[in-house]
């Protein structure tokens, strides 16, 4: 099985084009399971799903049926299920795709995340036990999708801690599309995936914004650049991400040492 997942807006779908996957197979089943198994709530907890059993029953519905050894699928709540995933199949291979957290906020301040109700167990809200739940409503827009992709990359990068390290990579969106050495970037890829990609989805806009509300990144103004920084700066920078050096650590959504691997940006040559 391989799987390839993310925050949202972190090129999920261009991986299933690449690599001839599945794009949020199922997703539909996904939630009618997900509505039955947490149940909606006045004051939801930010990680309901902490019963690993649990989390594995959903999964084995899920899937049923599939033949995991030719399975492919590129869906962002795989996120939260990663544990299962690898319990499920030994053998499965995980595929991290992040993007500049500025770009996320971008694109998701124009599709209206930062208006979401939906459950706080998807992250798309903090629930009662984060942090940011009491002044949730004083957050402006940025800010909200700065939490929103700071928390479900810590999601994912905390479900992968404990996966084997030899089955799991996390590649940046910019690597592929935006870097003078992106055919260094895919063939690593190509190799740990173990299949060829088709090169020509790498030059199309892959599931791309019809407008947006904010400016590009470069043009953000200092205010705008302080409400996203103070919430995503360290991860930002563990990232690999351009970061000011004020912001780039002293929060609790930076990995922890133990997960800083050979997979992360920072501990391998780019």
């Amino acid at each position: 099985m391989i799987i390839f997942t993310g925050s949202g807006r972190s090129g999920t779908k261009l991986y299933a084009m690449l690599f001839d996957a599945h794009h949020e197979y199922a997703v539909d089943r996904l939630k009618t399971i997900l509505e039955r198994e947490v149940p909606k709530q006045d004051a939801p907890l930010t990680n309901p799903l902490t019963d690993p059993t649990q989390r594995r029953r959903i999964m084995e519905e899920h899937l049923a049926g599939i033949d995991l050894a030719t399975f492919r699928d590129s869906s962002n709540p795989y996120i939260h299920f990663i544990d299962a995933l690898v319990a499920m199949d030994p053998e499965v291979k995980i595929v991290l795709g992040v993007r500049d957290g500025r770009d996320f906020v971008r694109s998701g301040v124009s599709r209206g995340y930062h208006t979401s109700a939906v459950n706080a167990s998807f992250g798309m809200r903090p629930g009662v036990d984060d942090p940011y739940y009491d002044n949730w409503s004083q957050l402006s827009p940025i800010q909200k999708c700065a939490w929103q992709w700071t928390h479900r990359n810590h999601k994912a990068l905390t479900g992968l801690k404990d996966a084997p390290q030899d089955q799991w990579t996390l590649v940046r969106l910019e690597d592929l599309t935006a870097n003078p050495r992106r055919e260094l970037h895919l063939t690593r890829l190509e190799e740990f995936v173990g299949r060829r990609a088709e090169r020509l989805w790498l030059d199309v806009k892959v599931n791309k914004n019809a407008s947006f509300q904010l400016p590009p990144k470069e043009e953000w103004s200092d205010t705008w650049n302080q409400e996203f920084y103070e919430i995503a700066g360290p991860l930002m920078h563990w990232l690999g991400y351009p970061t000011p050096e004020r912001y780039a650590a002293g929060s609790s959504s930076q990995p922890s040492p133990a997960m800083i691997r050979r997979n992360s940006p920072a501990a391998r040559a780019t």
